[in-house]
């Protein structure tokens, strides 16, 4: 008969006594995603580990839970965090013109598009509506192709 070692039984997880349906860690993990932390710094912040990629893999699984993005949603909403003050740097970028300063120092608008803000808010307004990096790729492989076939037709 072999002796076999038996792990000590832990206790429940620690309960937020604010929030009974979050733990401690998640807590502490929502407060540091909502101060504009990446996931991974959150859990890192959180959590009891220093690697990156369990970091990754906890901030990952936490923002798929349903309980921790809707306290994710309500302390943005405490801060005054709304998806429409987030969205409005974006529709700005898209519509930015370029602007010049006068001799007397004041910002002129001068009503000619600035093209690269515009291009910078239309990429952040792909990215906040999914549309992601394999569509992209996708596309400028098409592109790339029908610009190499009119070459040929020459």
């Amino acid at each position: 008969m072999t002796d076999m070692k038996t792990r000590p039984k832990t206790g429940p997880r620690p309960k937020d006594p604010r929030n009974p349906r979050l733990t401690r860690k998640q807590v502490t993990f929502i407060k540091e995603f909502s101060k504009g932390k990446t996931g991974e710094a959150a859990a890192l912040a959180s959590y009891n580990t220093q690697d990156p990629n369990i970091a990754r893999s906890i901030a990952s699984e936490n923002l798929t839970k349903p309980n921790i993005r809707e306290a994710i949603d309500k302390e943005l909403e405490r801060q005054g965090i709304t998806i429409e003050k987030a969205i409005e740097p974006v529709r700005l970028a898209l519509e930015a013109n370029k602007q010049t300063t006068t001799i007397m120092g004041n910002v002129v608008d001068t009503g000619v598009p600035d093209v690269d803000m515009r291009l910078k808010g239309h990429d952040r307004a792909m990215k906040l509506m999914g549309v992601g990096r394999e569509e992209a790729t996708t596309n400028m492989f098409f592109a790339n192709n029908i610009d190499i076939g009119k070459e040929f037709v020459k």
